[in-house]
């Protein structure tokens, strides 16, 4: 029977989601794992790039036996947790999402978070995003529902929302936000991007962004073990994450 499953992992473990060969992905390490223990099948899930960690993908499990698979999972596969299932239909297809949640630690450096608010204004609603990202041949047609800035101690919390998202456009417009808010970048940049004229290439380091949530329209049944306490999915995550990053300058970007 098919399933849908929420899950997290620590991004910077693994060289990104999707199978890749000769190095450990996400994807790869469930899959062996499933395989070796006869446990069901894996299919979708969000892409997240190498470094980039999740708290909320979703994924399909096919198995006789959810709580068995996931059990097997939460007990084999390391630097990651499998929390909830949701029994769904045959025709489920975790790619199609109602809406997507990635959040970004940006540490605060004298950030002129009015500025960064206005830019941020910008981005939401429909746009063509082909100057804030790697198109790779997909249609780079997006909407973005909303971009929200607070300030939480020594960070900048920025939290991005949509449907879907372009390869590397969440890390692109967090950097470009960085650099509005350091008097770098203004608005009419950002408009004049989105306008078609000229691409920006930056990318935020992917260690600070989660994908803390993936909406799929319907609830989930939580996964109630020892060994995996609520407070582990709500909290642990995000404050590895703060600790890996606090020592990471704000203005240490990268070319894509």
């Amino acid at each position: 029977m098919p399933y849908a499953v929420k899950f997290g992992y620590i991004g910077w473990k693994f060289h990104g989601y999707q199978v890749q060969p000769g190095v450990r992905t996400v994807e790869g390490d469930i899959k062996s794992v499933l395989r070796e223990h006869r446990a069901g099948e894996w299919t979708g899930g969000s892409r997240t790039d190498a470094g980039v960690s999740a708290r909320g993908n979703v994924a399909r499990l096919d198995t006789d036996d959810p709580m068995r698979a996931l059990r097997i999972l939460n007990a084999h596969v390391e630097d990651a947790f499998f929390w909830a299932y949701a029994e769904v239909g045959a025709d489920f297809n975790p790619r199609h999402a109602v809406m997507r949640w990635y959040r970004y630690f940006l540490p605060f450096s004298g950030h002129d978070m009015d500025a960064m608010r206005s830019a941020a204004a910008h981005f939401v609603g429909r746009h063509d995003f082909r100057g804030f990202c790697r198109p790779d041949g997909r249609d780079t047609i997006r909407e973005i529902q909303s971009v929200e800035l607070q300030r939480r101690g020594a960070f900048i919390v920025l939290d991005i929302r949509g449907r879907s998202f372009l390869w590397q456009m969440v890390r692109r417009i967090v950097a470009f936000l960085n650099e509005v808010g350091l008097g770098r970048r203004d608005c009419e940049e950002a408009i004049s991007l989105l306008q078609g004229e000229g691409e920006y290439t930056a990318a935020a380091p992917p260690e600070r962004l989660i994908l803390v949530d993936v909406d799929t329209g319907f609830g989930f049944t939580p996964v109630h073990m020892s060994h995996l306490r609520d407070h582990l999915v709500k909290t642990a995550l995000e404050g590895h994450i703060l600790s890996e990053v606090a020592c990471v300058p704000a203005g240490n970007l990268k070319s894509a």
